[in-house]
């Protein structure tokens, strides 16, 4: 609570902070707030859930929970799959927990219909860090199929309303991080040219996917 007497973290001007590694999400927090990306990333304040944030959460683990078990071969109920995953903290009221669960619920029926002849990822979640000058660079990729060409598609999931444009991929700063991951990765199905990385934004609301392929000039 930043109201309580107790409340007293700081650091002193002499403090020096070594920055040796950044993620998306920290990057994209230091954007939208210093004084946030200070709070929770170098006081390492603790901040409560969000209803996007464990909305998104529930999405992304269904997603993979589901997919491991068609590739194992398993009968799988993503509606089930999605009931056990849920996130109940970050909701205001119960009614408003209510409403996104159902918006859930929606979401990934409609995802299935609007995927049933698509593929099947060959990694779903899959944690990276590569070096990048002094830095490391990390994260964490939502899907990533091997394609016919032998190229492979990342795909990011988004459950967000901002609306999608066409050109969105390509100055996604999430994406140019996995493009640049990409070729760095030795284990398959990763180590390829920019020119072999298919980038995908995928959005929820309105079932749709916009892709884009990167240059090396471009990373």
């Amino acid at each position: 609570d930043w109201q309580t007497p107790q409340f007293t973290p700081h650091l002193k001007s002499t403090s020096k902070i070594k920055i040796d590694y950044l993620s998306y999400t920290q990057i994209q927090t230091f954007n939208d707030c210093p004084l946030h990306y200070k709070a929770k990333y170098i006081l390492k304040l603790s901040t409560p859930p969000s209803a996007a944030s464990s909305f998104g959460n529930t999405i992304h683990k269904t997603l993979r929970d589901y997919y491991l078990r068609v590739n194992q071969n398993h009968q799988a109920d993503i509606l089930a799959i999605y009931a056990r995953n849920w996130v109940p903290q970050g909701y205001l009221t119960q009614k408003h927990a209510s409403d996104y669960f159902a918006k859930g619920q929606k979401y990934l029926t409609d995802y299935l219909k609007a995927n049933q002849n698509a593929g099947e990822p060959v990694l779903m979640e899959e944690p990276f860090t590569i070096p990048l000058g002094s830095l490391k660079i990390g994260g964490k990729i939502d899907r990533i199929d091997l394609l016919s060409n032998g190229q492979i598609e990342i795909i990011d999931y988004k459950t967000s309303l901002k609306p999608l444009t066409p050109k969105q991929p390509a100055i996604d700063l999430q994406l140019s991080f996995y493009a640049l991951a990409a070729p760095l990765l030795p284990q398959a199905p990763f180590h390829k040219r920019p020119s072999d990385i298919k980038l995908s934004l995928y959005y929820f609301e309105d079932q749709c996917k916009v892709s884009v392929f990167q240059t090396a000039d471009q990373l």
